[in-house]
């Protein structure tokens, strides 16, 4: 029977089960939280449908209007290509041309600009800015441009500047990726000029009946035109339209900020934008679909920027068949719509806010006095957790509660004496385990794993405590298991200790292991694994290094044994001088000098990579190059395409993917005749002066294709006395120096100016006495090479 005490006692305590009776807490917070979750849920789905059709009209409208506006440059192109084949236009009379493009710009108001280049590097361009202005080259200097002020007749009035570019017409971007994809494309966005507003530019090439080149035309467009149509779009107070390319780079953009970005004649990426909204989008868009470029299709998203602000943003391609790809973006802040819902919904949750904030005053009520006998358990325990065991939980007048409270004192004190005979047990086993390198097994005649001491220097799936008792056959490959199941046997059966090595991959890492296998008892072996891969990955580090090394030594042997001899360079009414360093990895330099039947052949080249296979390379160009002199072979387009056949199809059979850059030079009566594409050949007369001539359009890098002979040109140089010609490879003009600063082609030609004077040799000396005093302790990364030619 239960004493009048006990009694007393029981009669004081509630059970845990009268606090059940909050659970109508529980019941109005799921209520509230419903009606306000739903309010909420229609709220935003009427937002998304508002905000997606508003969107959507500003999308097309933009789309709309740039399809109109970009067919503009167009059909001024096609324009002025069908009157050069009509014959309205002759490219040979400049000063129509000039008239033409004056009249065409005055035509269309939406063009900013248009100009020609012809295949003779003329260049004429018309330009509207605050006046008409044109741009033209001077006859017989390309590089050289003048600018005149045009009346409004088209009339130069007077010349503004002249001044000097770098590139020739044909070599600029506009011009070159015309000619390259043989029809209209769109050049990368750029200023006109230094005081222009950003462009876009459409070049079309212009071809006779014969299919020959004759000129490329442009037109361009401002950009501002379209901050301007997107400026004037209809969209909520913080809605943005941008127009981006596929790398970021924003093209126009409706907010005043941004337009504003774009205006000082440099271009920005939607990343850096000083609009906070705008890098929020550009880092949702990258996360969502990781490239700008991936984005192949409408998309209308949300997210919510750094402000907390969700923002609505439809995603739209534009792409045209001149290579336009650009994105359109169009971004409008919930916050513009979400202010009529909020009149709607605000007094359905000023009630439900009401509701809520009396259930929880009961609730935090009877939560705290029911908590906090639970909470004195909850800090005993974590007071053991970090290693205080001296804890007791008074008792509870809930009767659950003290029951746990006994419970728990029980286990604490339970848990000290565990803990104490445990750090006793871990402080005698810890030095043993510690001083074992290898993995140890105890394994029966038949495989049965019976202990295993795992050691941190092998890291194996077997070292698993759930592998004891289990068959070797169920856990390693089944050849491994084998292996292992006969040397255990053999080393049970001789007692002699058994060693061998293998391979075993484990979670995508593949490594060497060495086991030896001892014998224990009369049915059992020991079992002794070491993790060996590191120290095989260092053998086989030092046999590739010295594999290596004796490549590279046959590769400069090579190099060495087919350079001319110094009675080779010695030709009536020349000199000749030359030179050749390896690099600590060779790569596969080559020249050649041939005096056959009166005529000298000078070659000089460059294999692509480094190694044996450039220096094989270099022996079968040089091999090539004699057979067609002695065969007495003259035609320069069948001398080049007949060694492009041999070297492409020896590349073939190697399987290789290399490529040799050659320019061949042919001497005979103080005339050079050059073919072949390599680095530019220099042109130095008697006086110092040095022309540069570029291979570009001589050639075609060997090898890569079985057919070059379309792609080979020539040109002829005269040389009189004093004159002559420098060769030489990139490891002279890209060679480095500590600061990783390129020696560079100007130098070169300065040394070569300063010391012209002077003997081949001597003029040799000077370039490579510089190129030395450049690199200084730096490595040469590529073969130096340089041949130097002087007309007596």
């Amino acid at each position: 029977m239960i004493s009048l005490k006990k009694a007393n006692i029981y009669s004081r305590q509630f059970r845990l089960r009268t606090t059940l009776l909050t659970t109508f807490v529980l019941q109005i917070i799921v209520a509230v939280g419903l009606v306000g979750y739903l309010s909420f849920r229609n709220g935003q789905k009427a937002v998304n449908e508002l905000a997606n059709q508003l969107i959507q009209e500003v999308a097309n409208r933009t789309t709309g209007h740039l399809n109109t506006y970009l067919q503009t440059p167009q059909l001024v192109n096609s324009l002025n290509v069908d009157a050069v084949r009509l014959g309205e236009v002759d490219l040979q009379n400049l000063s129509a041309v000039e008239k033409h493009l004056f009249v065409q710009l005055q035509r269309f108001n939406s063009i900013s600009s248009i100009q020609v280049g012809s295949v003779g590097n003329d260049f004429r361009q018309v330009i509207r800015q605050r006046q008409y202005s044109l741009f033209k080259s001077v006859s017989g200097q390309p590089q050289t441009i003048e600018e005149y002020q045009l009346n409004s007749q088209g009339q130069p009035m007077r010349l503004l500047r002249t001044y000097s570019q770098q590139t020739p017409v044909r070599n600029r971007l506009w011009y070159q990726s015309a000619v390259f994809a043989g029809k209209s494309v769109w050049s990368p966005i750029s200023p006109l000029n230094k005081n222009s507003d950003l462009s876009l530019t459409l070049s079309t090439p212009v071809y006779d009946r014969q299919g020959e080149k004759l000129a490329v035309f442009s037109s361009s467009v401002f950009l501002s035109s379209i901050n301007d149509f997107l400026s004037g779009l209809d969209l909520k107070k913080s809605g943005k339209i941008l127009i981006i390319e596929r790398n970021g780079w924003i093209v126009a953009a409706s907010h005043q900020t941004l337009t504003g970005e774009l205006r000082p004649f440099q271009p920005f990426n939607i990343v850096s934008s000083s609009d906070p909204e705008i890098r929020a989008a550009a880092r949702f868009l990258l996360d969502s679909f990781g490239d700008f470029s991936r984005i192949s299709q409408t998309h209308q998203l949300s997210f919510v920027d750094n402000g907390g602000e969700r923002q609505f943003i439809h995603v739209m391609p534009l792409k045209d068949e001149n290579g336009l790809d650009w994105l359109i973006v169009v971004m409008v802040a919930e916050s513009d719509f979400m202010a009529e819902i909020h009149a709607n919904t605000q007094m359905t949750l000023i009630l439900c806010f009401a509701a809520l904030i009396a259930a929880l005053c009961v609730s935090v009520f009877i939560t705290h006095w029911i908590l906090q006998p639970v909470q004195r358990v909850s800090l005993a325990s974590e007071q053991i957790a970090k290693g205080d065991l001296d804890q007791q939980v008074p008792p509870s007048i809930i009767a659950e509660i003290d029951q746990l409270a006994t419970s728990f004192n029980s286990m604490a004190k339970q848990l000290k004496q565990f803990i104490a005979a445990l750090k006793q047990s871990e402080t005698r086993n810890r030095a043993f385990v510690d001083a074992i390198p290898d993995l140890i097994l105890r394994i029966s005649q038949d495989g049965t794993y019976l202990d295993i001491v795992e050691a941190k220097g092998v890291n194996l799936v077997t070292t698993s405590e759930n592998y004891i008792s289990r068959n070797i056959e169920e856990i390693l490959p089944n050849e491994l298991a084998k292996k292992y199941i006969y040397y255990i046997h053999q080393a049970i059966q001789t007692g002699e200790t058994q060693e061998f090595e293998y391979q075993l991959t484990i979670e995508d890492r593949t490594g060497e292991y060495e086991a030896r296998v001892v014998k224990s008892a009369e049915q059992e072996a020991i079992l002794i694994v070491r993790d060996i891969t590191e120290r095989k990955h260092t053998e086989k580090l030092k046999q590739d290094n010295l594999r290596m090394s004796a490549e590279l030594d046959v590769a400069r042997q090579i190099q060495r044994m087919i350079l001319p001899k110094l009675a080779e360079l010695q030709i009536a009414g020349l000199e000749i001088d030359a030179f050749m360093e390896p690099a600590h990895e060779v790569g596969g330099d080559y020249y050649d000098v041939l005096n056959h039947n009166g005529k000298v052949k000078i070659g000089i080249g460059d294999v692509a990579g480094h190694g044996l296979e450039s220096g094989v390379l270099m022996i079968m160009l040089q091999t090539a190059i004699r057979t067609l002199v002695v065969n007495n072979e003259t035609n320069y387009r069948r001398f080049l395409s007949t060694i492009n056949q041999v070297i492409y199809q020896n590349i073939q059979r190697m399987n290789s993917n290399k490529s040799i850059s050659l320019a061949l030079l042919e001497y005979q009566g103080g005339c050079i005749k050059l073919s072949g594409q390599h680095e530019e050949m220099l042109v130095v007369r008697a006086n110092g002066e040095v022309e540069r001539l570029d291979t570009i359009d001589l050639g075609f890098l060997l090898g890569m294709i079985s057919d070059i002979s379309d792609l080979i040109g020539h040109r002829e140089v005269q040389l009189q006395p004093g004159d002559g010609v420098v060769l030489y490879t990139d490891g002279i003009t890209e060679a480095e120096n500590q600061a990783q600063e390129y020696y560079g082609l100007e130098r070169l030609c300065e040394v070569v100016s300063q010391n012209w004077q002077y003997s081949a040799n001597e003029i040799r000396q000077a370039i490579i006495e510089d190129v030395r005093s450049h690199i200084g302790e730096h490595i040469v990364y590529d073969d130096i090479t340089l041949l130097v030619l002087k007309q007596k």
